[in-house]
């Protein structure tokens, strides 16, 4: 995250031949729409999350908005379908660094039609086990 946008750091690329036209370097739209920036969202502190999601989103939308990074915090991982983009679906999980904070989303994403649901899903224990990864590296760069 910087400056309250998501940033993107890194992209792997697929080598079908659709794919979705996103760049290291890319800012994103507000943190309030799509599986990566959700996830950066529901771990913020809850008055910079209020105030957010607030400024982001329709008022007759909040509480959902507000269910859903419930639903983030408590099952740790979040799964979108159209959020952000039109047949676009994303499915992320939040990396923790050694203090407990959440400093990057790690995301499958992709167009609808190749991901379904139940395929999407079926993702989910290799997002979980690199997220693990991902974790155990930080802590043993900074001890």
């Amino acid at each position: 995250m910087d400056n309250e946008q998501a940033l993107r750091v890194q992209v792997a690329q697929s080598a079908r031949a659709v794919i979705i036209a996103i760049r290291s370097g890319e800012r994103s739209t507000p943190l309030s729409l799509g599986s990566r920036s959700k996830i950066m969202l529901a771990f913020l502190a809850q008055a910079q999350r209020a105030r957010l999601v607030e400024q982001s989103t329709p008022s007759a939308a909040q509480p959902r908005r507000r269910g859903a990074l419930d639903f983030i915090r408590r099952e740790g991982w979040w799964l979108s379908r159209g959020e952000r983009l039109e047949n676009v679906t994303g499915l992320s999980v939040p990396p923790f660094n050694a203090g407990g904070e959440v400093f990057a989303s790690l995301t499958l994403g992709g167009p609808t039609d190749r991901l379904p649901e139940d395929v999407t899903t079926s993702y989910l224990p290799h997002l979980l086990t690199a997220r693990r990864a991902i974790a155990a590296g930080w802590h043993t760069l900074n001890g």
